[in-house]
Parts: C-alpha cells; structure tokens; sequence
C-alpha cells in the first residue's frame, strides 16, 4: 500500500529482509479482516474494492441459508414461535427476490429481520403488523411501492398500512324450502329376488413397479392466505405447478391434498400446512394415449393413492414414490390392453387409434370410488350388463352379470352388499350381494307422488350409508341437479331386506327466484358422513345489466355471468350456506 508521505506497506520474507527506510514490512503475524456493505444505494461512501480491493483478498459472503436464519434468529427471539419467524423469513426472502429483480431499491437485510424478531421477543404484546410497519413506515409514503410491498406482506398472511381493513364475510345459513314428496320406493312382494351369476377371479396379477421421480417445491405458486383483508369461509389459495389439466382430487387421512393431472400425468402432493409441493411424474411411464380419458384419483383404506386410467383398463396403487401397475379384469374380451415392459406401460396400437380418435369412450371401464376408502371399487361399462367389483383390501375380484339388455345407466352405492341400479329406462333395481359370492336382483316399485317426479328422479350422486354401529345414517341422502338435495326415508339400508317396506324420496327444489342466480350444472357431490352435510359444486349463470351510452339515449343490455359456488346442506338441520369460489 502506498502512503501519501511516499511510503510503501509491502509484506516481507523474514528471510530475506529489505533495507529501505521507504518500506514499511508487515509482521507476518498481522491480520486485517475488514467488512465493508455491497457498493451502491443505500450505502454511501466508495467503492471498496475499486479503492484498494489490490490490498486485499476479497470475498463476497452470500446470505444466510434458511436453516442457518431459523437458527440465528431463534438466539435473538426464543420466545417467539418457530412458525412466525419461519413466515418472517419467507417474507424477507421475497423481498430480496424482487431487490435481485431491481422491483426495489431498498436490500432488507438481515438487520432488519433481526430488529423485528428482537421487538418480538422482548415485547410480546405488540402485534406482527405494529413490529414490521415500525420497519416498513418511511417506504409506505410511496404509495407505488407501498403497492408492491402489500402484495408480498398479502401472499405470507400478514396486512401492511392503512389500505388493509379487516372485515367479516361469512355466509349465512338459511333454511331450505319445504320438502315436496317425490316418489315412494317399494319392493313388490309377489315378485322374487332374480339370482344373478357371480364369477370370483383370483387376486390381480401385478405387471410392474415403478419408483417415479419426486421433486419438492418449498413454495407453493401464488400462495396467498384468505383470512388477510376478509375473515371468511377460505383459509388459502394456491396454484399448483402445472400446464396440464386437473382431473381428480382427493385428501388423505393425515390431511395431505393430491391433485391428479393430465398432459403431462402428474400427481401433485400438497401436505399439510400447504406450504410445499411434492410432485410425483407419472408422464414417462405411462402411454400419453392411454390419459386420453380422464382417469380417477382416490383415497385407498391404508391411506395411499388409487388411480383408475380407463383409457387402458389399468389401476396403480401408489405408495408415496412406489407405484404396484395392475391389469383390471377384462369385461368385454377384448385381450390385454397394455404391456409393461421395463419402467414403461405401452398400450394396444388399435385401442391408441381408437382413443385418439375419441372412439374409445363408449368402451371403457367407469369406476365408482364412493366406497374406496372403505375397500371396495366398483367399475362398470355404460349401456352393458356386466360388474367388477374389487377388494381394493385383498385385490380380488367378482364379476356379477345382470340379466340380458338390462343397459345400465348409472350405479349408485348404498352400502358395500346393496347397490341401486338405474337402466336407461329409468327404472330403478336393488342389488343385494352376500358373503358367499351370491347376489341377487329385485325391481324396485317407484311410484310418482308430484307431477314433477320424473325431473327430480335424475339422480347424480347418492351418499353411502355410514358403518355400523357408528352415527347411523337416519336417511339415504342424493344429489340431484334440480333440487338442492333429496333423501330416502328411512334409510334404504336400515329396513330389513333393503326395501321390505315402503321409503319416500322427499325432495328440496331449488326456487325460482334464488338470489345467487341460476343453477346450471352440478358438477360434483360429496357426502361428510361424520357431519351429514352434503356438499354440491354447481355452475351458476347470474345477470348483470350493463347501461350503454348512445349520445342521446342510455340503453341497458343484460348480459349472463357464469360463476362457480360451493353449496353446503346440513341434512340434520335443514339448512343451507352457499360459498362463492
């Protein structure tokens, strides 16, 4: 280092000494260790390796990892929690996203994080929101960047300044309508039960193994808490990382959402608390045609995944990154549909051909996962007269053959030993199925009681009736497109026999004039059995009036909004919530 008297600091061998009353040695035991801040705003003063980085071995340090932030501040703050200062520093993690980006111009550091969590753990009793708008008060003036921050502090569930107000958006309960008498269900006493053939197949044969890549993501995309601005009935949004389309969903019993999608076939894990993404590539080992069908994603009884591809008669059991391949039994003969051949499933060249074209939909195996979690699918083909149904517990099978041109239309599960049938005459059946691989068939007597029966006999969904012994089911509960719910009283699996006796559907039609607008389709039903509510997803078409400005006339033209709205029926109380989406 030269100095301005003309001196020089050089470090010298101790060997090899100089003798120069201009030179300064350096003891070979001194050590400078210099922290110096990022050059640029808004730190002042000069460059530091511009100046004399010549004299100095420079290193840029890089921030902390999460771990060693949780374990740094965790020293600052032990009283606070470990959740609250793990959203802390995703908060600031973003803010440094959007600093690397230029969005900023402020780098919040370290210190700031510190400050915060020090606030915090010496005053417990002021809020997150007091702590951090004591950091972030001078940048709110900016009301651009104020913009900005909110929708950072928004996304990890935390309100900023004066534009965030707390409100309450509940939805309120109303009661439904008067029940309106539909139709009564008898079984005819001077017709017998029809026995049925019953065919028991061996367990499935596995045909392969895989173990599918996994890759987990720590963030969720957009993940955004709803209970920031408006307390209501959403608890978080998110989306999921994902081109493709989403075909099925299912929760397993530790809480975990899967999400299944098609284009590229994927199945998307999203553990509770939702916060990371695990997913799970399915796309390179099975055939892209064979997805050309949306296949079904349910919940099997010892907590692991089920997916039904239809397209190739195929069912995967998977166990977090395990996947047991199996051939479902074949229905209509027409031989093996695919083939495994390493960590790959190939299909039938004419049944690619067929679904491609879109020639295959009439052929295939639909399956009835209302029961999966209790141990039992049941697949059928439209329009055919044969039945699988499968122990998903011990994965063996019996195929129950109906009586010739019987042109099933839909199934709906009552309980694992009593199926209602309906043919495209709508005319209804009850199957009964015993432990000694027996079943038998009886036409169920439905006799109007409204002029309106038949429209309120489309049934779409029927919730099945509870365990034994455990909240027994009062009623049979269904879903229907043009009521909000209707049930069978009794329940058809509390009366001996099934239907021994005479049940009345008793029906809660949607009214006319429904503030939310007008039901347009029902796109899917569940069942909470523990709760008895029913939950409906329905589209529904709202009016809007638009006012158009012609100069000297104002016109209004009416015009259809479409909108999704979740319909929460408590069967117990009679009464209704509806939630928008």
């Amino acid at each position: 280092m030269l100095l301005s008297d003309g001196r020089r600091i050089l470090r010298v061998d101790p060997q090899q000494p100089i003798d120069d009353p201009q030179v300064i040695p350096i003891h070979p035991d001194f050590r400078m260790i210099v922290l110096a801040n990022r050059p640029g705003y808004p730190f002042l003063g000069n460059n530091f390796f511009r100046e004399c980085g010549d004299c100095f071995s420079c290193h840029v340090i890089s921030n902390p990892d999460r771990a060693s932030y949780m374990m740094m501040l965790q020293k600052y703050g032990p009283s606070v929690p470990k959740p609250l200062i793990s959203s802390l520093i995703s908060l600031f993690e973003d803010l440094r996203v959007l600093v690397d980006k230029g969005s900023l111009a402020y780098p919040y550091s370290l210190r700031e994080l510190v400050n915060v969590v020090r606030h915090l753990d010496q005053f417990p009793g002021d809020s997150v929101v007091k702590v951090l708008e004591n950091v972030f008060h001078f940048d709110l003036y900016d009301e651009e960047l104020k913009v900005q921050l909110a929708e950072v502090f928004q996304k990890h569930g935390l309100p900023l300044g004066e534009r965030f107000t707390l409100s309450v958006d509940l939805t309120s309960s109303r009661t439904l309508p008067p029940p309106v008498p539909t139709e009564t269900w008898a079984l005819p006493k001077s017709i017998a039960a029809v026995p049925l053939t019953v065919t028991p197949h061996s367990p499935l044969l596995r045909k392969g193994q895989w173990h599918v890549r996994a890759n987990r993501f720590e963030d969720l995309q957009q993940r955004v808490p709803g209970r920031v601005q408006t307390f209501s009935e959403e608890l978080l949004s998110f989306m999921i990382s994902s081109t493709g389309h989403i075909v099925g969903q299912t929760i397993t019993p530790d809480g975990t959402l899967h999400v299944l999608t098609t284009s590229p076939f994927k199945i998307h894990s999203i553990p509770a608390p939702y916060t990371a993404e695990v997913i799970f590539d399915l796309s390179s080992h099975v055939d892209g045609h064979a997805t050309a069908i949306p296949p079904t994603l349910f919940t099997l009884p010892d907590g692991g995944l089920g997916v039904h591809v239809p397209g190739c008669n195929m069912l995967l059991l998977v166990h977090q990154a395990v996947v047991d391949v199996f051939e479902l039994p074949d229905l209509l003969g027409t031989g093996e549909i695919f083939t495994v051949f390493g960590k790959k499933a190939f299909i039938d060249r004419k049944r690619a051909r067929d679904l491609q074209m879109g020639l295959g939909r009439s052929i295939v195996m639909l399956a009835n996962t209302t029961l999966a979690t209790r141990g039992l699918l049941v697949l059928s083909i439209p329009h055919q007269e044969t039945l699988c149904v499968l122990n998903l517990n011990t994965l063996a099978s019996e195929l129950i053959t109906l009586p010739v041109k019987f042109d099933l239309e839909s199934l709906l599960l009552v309980s694992p030993t009593k199926f209602v049938l309906l043919n495209s005459f709508m005319e209804r059946f009850l199957l009964l199925r015993s432990a000694s691989a027996s079943a038998t068939l009886t036409r169920v007597n439905c006799e109007p009681v409204a002029d309106t029966a038949r429209i309120f006999s489309n049934y779409s969904y029927m919730a099945p009736d509870s365990d034994s012994g455990l909240n027994p089911t009062p009623s049979s509960v269904f879903a229907c497109p043009f009521a909000y719910y209707q049930e069978a009283l009794p329940a058809l699996s509390s009366l001996p026999g099934g239907i021994s006796s005479v049940a009345t559907v008793m029906s809660y039609p949607r009214t006319v004039t429904d503030k939310y607008g007008k039901v347009e389709d029902l796109r899917h039903s569940t069942y909470l059995t523990h709760t008895q509510q029913l939950v409906n997803c329905v589209a529904v078409e709202t009016e809007e009036v638009a006012l158009l400005n012609t100069g000297s006339l104002t016109t209004s033209i009416p015009s259809a909004k479409r909108e999704f709205h979740l319909e929460l029926i408590d069967a117990a109380t009679k009464t209704l919530r509806v939630i928008r989406i």
